[in-house]
């Protein structure tokens, strides 16, 4: 993985944060192809991961309650990247067809 920030979609695309309670849902929505789901949790993931660099840089200023802290945010990202890694092993299965 590059530290390069994935090529945001279309406007019209769903935010994965907002738009989905659980990196799986986005893995399994069968209403957006293949190769949207890879990038929405490429961003996602990319997004976790800037996050927690800050964190790990002392940026991260006194948090209210309901935000999530170092431990959440690593294992949301395990989940995250867990899903990004299905979806992009059946995108390049399905390239192969």
């Amino acid at each position: 993985m590059t530290d390069a920030q994935p090529d945001r979609l279309d406007a019209q695309a769903p935010d994965p944060r907002t738009q989905y309670d659980s990196p799986e849902s986005l893995a399994e929505d069968i209403t957006i192809d293949l190769q949207q789901r890879e990038m929405l949790l490429l961003e996602w993931k990319y997004d976790l991961e800037q996050r927690l660099a800050a964190i790990s840089e002392g940026m991260d200023a006194s948090t209210p309650d309901g935000i999530p802290d170092q431990s959440d945010l690593s294992a949301q990202l395990r989940r995250v990247t867990d899903a990004w890694d299905g979806v992009a092993a059946q995108v390049k299965l399905s390239a192969q067809s």
